[in-house]
């Protein structure tokens, strides 16, 4: 996104230019692109299949027109990673397409991430100017973040220090 005008950065949104971007704390990274070969082209349909039926189940906690916020199971990547499984970005966005009726491409800013093991509330920006205005208080460290561990037995004391 860098020094790109809200004007220009919302006009990229609008031309679906910035479809196969993902933001993440400023920085942006190519997501999997589109190919024309026809078994190419068979598993991207497979894949929308499997998102679509994904979004069917996915867990919202809350959605107006500048957010969508989602509880992340374990186990499932919050972006695209070298592993290929179907990530909760591209589940979100089939999501957004079919229950918002958005046509062509959806824009989904990733204002932070959790790491594939953890399961837990992801924050998703619906428009470019959320995604600056959050990724500005992540930055900032206005936000609060909350972790909670799920442990077997009740720890010995009330606070202290893990040793890994």
């Amino acid at each position: 996104m860098g020094d790109m005008s809200e004007k220009q950065h919302t006009e990229k949104e609008a031309a679906g230019q910035e479809s196969g971007e993902v933001s993440a704390g400023g920085g942006t990274s190519e997501a999997l692109s589109e190919s024309g070969s026809p078994s190419e082209e068979r598993a991207a349909e497979e894949r929308a299949k499997d998102a679509a039926t994904a979004a069917a189940g996915l867990a919202v906690v809350f959605s107006d027109n500048h957010l969508l916020v989602l509880n992340k199971p374990a186990g499932v990547p919050t972006v695209p990673d070298e592993s290929g499984d179907l990530s909760l970005l591209e589940v979100a966005k089939e999501w957004v397409r079919t229950k918002k009726q958005k046509p062509g491409r959806v824009f989904l800013g990733v204002v932070h991430r959790l790491d594939r093991p953890v399961s837990g509330i992801v924050v998703f920006a619906r428009t470019s100017k959320a995604a600056a205005r959050l990724s500005e208080q992540v930055r900032e460290q206005t936000v609060e973040k909350v972790y909670w561990g799920v442990v077997p037995q009740r720890p010995g004391s009330a606070q202290g220090q893990l040793d890994v």
